[in-house]
């Protein structure tokens, strides 16, 4: 299932699944207002399919591409809409929301908290708080990852979420860096969580930390900002000029 934006929490643009024996065939359609102007503004599992749209976000049915639910963004209000209904309103600049499903929730964030949807229902399961100053730059995994900028610089806060039902609770910080690249959701350089890493964009490299602690493993510098992918395990880095590096979770060369 397509359960971050871009099938990854590094935007890949890809999941990993079985070979397909036939050619796909179309389902349904289902015709919604414009979508934002985002990197990708849909997720979908086996409970839902949601599309961000500009005022708000759909959950769809999986099976015939029914409405399930609407969530408001600028009115943060759950409207459960009958079947062929229409969202038609115009573009509100202010709601450009980071969407991750991560079992039966939906956790949306788009500015100083993160709220947890059930999927089916829209019901609100919990709701984490930020600290202000801070902006979530990654939600995955029920880990999310915000940054704040401090002077020059920016620190990096993980919130850990023990379940759906369960508001994060912060794990760990790190000290205020530089060198940290606050991405914002426009951007292609985004945070990648993995199988015992979390990968983090840097000015001008990335940095490999561990997810359970902060603690750095590892940091690159290549001379530019790097596009962060995670194909079969390993962490596929492609630099602005072109440049392609595969390296493992401990940050060697592969």
């Amino acid at each position: 299932a397509w359960h971050d934006e871009g099938g990854t929490s590094g935007r890949t643009r890809s999941i990993q699944s079985e070979f397909p024996n036939r050619q796909p065939t179309v389902s349904w359609e289902r015709r919604l207002g414009k979508p934002v102007f985002s990197t990708n503004a849909l997720v979908a599992s086996p409970l839902g399919v949601v599309s961000v749209q500009n005022l708000g976000l759909a959950v769809l049915d999986p099976t015939d591409g029914a409405i399930q639910w609407i969530y408001r963004g600028s009115t943060g209000r759950v409207t459960m809409r009958p079947r062929g209904a229409r969202d038609q309103e115009g573009f509100h600049s202010d709601w450009n929301p980071r969407i991750s499903v991560w079992g039966h929730a939906l956790l949306v964030c788009n500015e100083s908290d993160v709220i947890a949807f059930d999927l089916l229902s829209g019901k609100v399961l919990n709701r984490t708080n930020l600290e202000p100053g801070q902006r979530a730059i990654l939600l995955a995994g029920g880990l999310i990852l915000a940054g704040t900028t401090v002077a020059e610089a920016v620190r990096l806060d993980a919130y850990a979420l023990s379940s759906p039902g369960a508001p994060g609770v912060l794990k760990w910080r790190t000290k205020a860096d530089p060198d940290w690249a606050l991405a914002s959701p426009q951007d292609r350089f985004q945070p990648l969580v993995g199988d015992g890493f979390l990968a983090v964009p840097l000015r001008d490299g990335f940095a490999l930390l561990d997810p359970k602690t902060g603690e750095v493993i590892c940091r690159k510098s290549n001379g530019n900002q790097p596009a962060l992918a995670n194909p079969s395990g390993g962490i596929l880095i492609g630099g602005d000029e072109g440049d392609t590096e595969c390296y493992d979770a401990r940050g060697v060369i592969r």
